[in-house]
């Protein structure tokens, strides 16, 4: 077997999983806020009474765009859901 398999890898084996796992844990921490007020803003943005309709536009592809990240970072709790590989049961989360 050649070096530099999957079992020597940084990430590989149990402790990589905990040390990923705890990085996608802090990401989505320090994310989560951020998104949330900007959402909040886009939002109150797109409230405005006299926004140009190519304005109302722009404001409500940043909501689409803030929610998609919103959702990536959720998906974080499950670093493999991120990393594309098997998706262990998610029932009783978000």
């Amino acid at each position: 077997m050649a070096e530099g398999s999957r079992d020597s890898s940084p990430l590989g084996g149990a402790a990589g999983a905990s040390d990923l796992q705890a990085l996608a844990s802090r990401l989505q921490h320090q994310l989560n806020n951020p998104l949330a007020a900007l959402l909040a803003e886009a939002q109150m943005l797109g409230m405005e009474p006299d926004l140009s309709a190519e304005r109302r536009a722009d404001v409500e592809r940043i909501v689409l765009l803030v929610r998609r990240m919103i959702s990536t970072v959720r998906a974080l709790d499950d670093a493999e859901k991120v990393l594309g590989g098997p998706v262990r049961a998610a029932a009783g989360r978000q």
